[in-house]
């Protein structure tokens, strides 16, 4: 794939994944944890009214801490590969970075679930909302907010430390948080996405397998394999 590659080292600088729908499947960081804990149910409801606009993010990181008040990072720690999470992160990452693009992460949920992606998968870099951590590592009330808006800013801050600007910028996500991202970047990629993105990417993928975004770039901009 090496006229792919040499087309991503020429016009992008970094990839930036969502979390939630799009690297874990069918379901999102908070409610896969809030099952576990036994209320599902409350985050579910508002969960619901996160994306009906009915409440900001910043009212949705203290409820979400305030329903999930037994949560710790060690129980996040622990049961982290319990997710179900897409299958070919590291291969994806892995080609990335030999066309030289810096594979980040950003989240509207809680950090300590991006830091485990980075762990694990070797994201560069990870933003997503910050939460008090107790001295017990209980996982407190949210205090420093990654909403829509943040996103970007977060995405932009990245790329132009690296002298680049959002032309060259690839964002892959799923759902309406990703909405104002899509719309700053120079290569948008709605991957399993809600009907929300529908008119609104530039690349639609539907797979089990996070690599086929490479394969679709190549077929969006004509790239042919000698």
């Amino acid at each position: 794939m090496e006229a792919l590659t040499d087309f991503l080292k020429r016009n992008f600088k970094v990839a930036c994944f969502d979390m939630d729908g799009t690297l874990i499947q069918g379901t999102t960081s908070n409610l896969f944890f809030a099952k576990l804990l036994n209320v599902e149910k409350e985050v579910i409801e508002l969960e619901d009214k996160l994306k009906k606009g009915d409440i900001t993010s910043d009212i949705f990181m203290v409820a979400v801490s305030e329903i999930m008040d037994k949560l710790t990072v060690d129980y996040i720690i622990d049961r982290f590969d319990l997710l179900p999470i897409i299958d070919g992160i590291h291969q994806t990452l892995q080609f990335l970075r030999k066309a030289n693009i810096v594979p980040i992460l950003v989240t509207t949920s809680n950090i300590i679930f991006a830091e485990c992606f980075k762990e694990k998968y070797g994201f560069e870099k990870v933003f997503g909302t910050i939460h008090e951590i107790s001295p017990d590592r209980y996982i407190g009330v949210g205090k420093t907010v990654c909403s829509s808006k943040h996103k970007i800013l977060h995405v932009q801050e990245l790329v132009q430390s690296l002298d680049g600007t959002m032309s060259q910028v690839i964002a892959i996500g799923d759902s309406f948080s990703d909405l104002p991202l899509f719309s700053e970047v120079g290569c948008s990629i709605a991957f399993n996405y809600d009907e929300v993105l529908e008119s609104k990417a530039d690349i639609y993928v539907r797979s089990n397998n996070i690599f086929s975004i490479i394969d679709s770039i190549g077929e969006k901009y004509g790239i042919k394999e000698d």
